[in-house]
């Protein structure tokens, strides 16, 4: 499983966002995004490996930004305030494979998403920015 994935999995188990994501939780890259019916929550990622002096930490950092799309500014809103109470602070397991050392919110930020083409109205959004830090395996070399 991929830490994208490992989120959405999490996020599925708690209902306080999935009462309001009606549409779903989607990976950024997958291939149903395109068919989704508002309100939904799309979400990708970028991480890089934290290493020390003395070598390798098995921790890696990742910017993940979660975008929630609403027809309505309120409910776009509403996802991200209940996506952050979930993740803010948060350290465990996610799914069963990402061990979570801290997650913390970095950002909050209303938007509009451009309109698709052939149509002339924005969908109001909300991206939340999370930083995770999450153990990773560190390779044996003998």
């Amino acid at each position: 499983m991929s830490l994208v994935t490992d989120l959405i999995a999490y996020l599925n188990t708690k209902s306080s966002v999935t009462t309001l994501a009606t549409g779903g939780l989607f990976d950024l890259t997958g291939p149903n995004i395109q068919n989704a019916i508002l309100p939904i929550i799309v979400v990708s990622s970028d991480h890089e490996v934290v290493q020390k002096q003395g070598g390798p930490t098995a921790l890696a950092q990742a910017r993940m930004q979660v975008v929630c799309l609403s027809n309505s500014p309120a409910t776009a809103r509403a996802m991200a305030d209940a996506l952050r109470l979930v993740t803010d602070g948060f350290s465990g397991t996610w799914n069963t494979s990402t061990v979570v050392r801290w997650c913390n919110v970095e950002n909050v930020a209303d938007g509009f998403t451009p309109p698709a083409v052939g149509s002339d109205i924005s969908t109001p959004d909300v991206t939340v920015s999370l930083i995770v830090h999450f153990t990773i395996s560190v390779p044996s070399y003998s």
